[in-house]
């Protein structure tokens, strides 16, 4: 991965992430996420949500169980302007 960055280095930057902090650690679990995800195909349902009408509003995301940090590929371009 370094390589292709180091390649492409006009347009990607690479960088580390930071970990998550044990607040945000604590919140997560799959039993959390499996009730999320079941009451969400819920309300698709109820609400007959097609699925060009859902969008991603986290641009965090979530990862079980991983909590240090993580090297992350970014358009450097829009990385700069952040």
């Amino acid at each position: 991965v370094d390589r292709f960055v180091r390649r492409n280095e006009d347009s990607l930057i690479l960088r580390w992430t930071a970990g998550i902090d044990s607040n945000r650690h604590k919140a997560d679990s799959r039993t959390k996420y499996k009730l999320y995800f079941k009451l969400l195909y819920i309300q698709i349902a109820k609400y007959s949500i097609q699925p060009q009408h859902t969008y991603n509003i986290d641009e965090k995301g979530f990862l079980l169980s991983i909590t240090s940090r993580l090297k992350r590929i970014f358009n450097r371009p829009l990385f700069k302007s952040r």
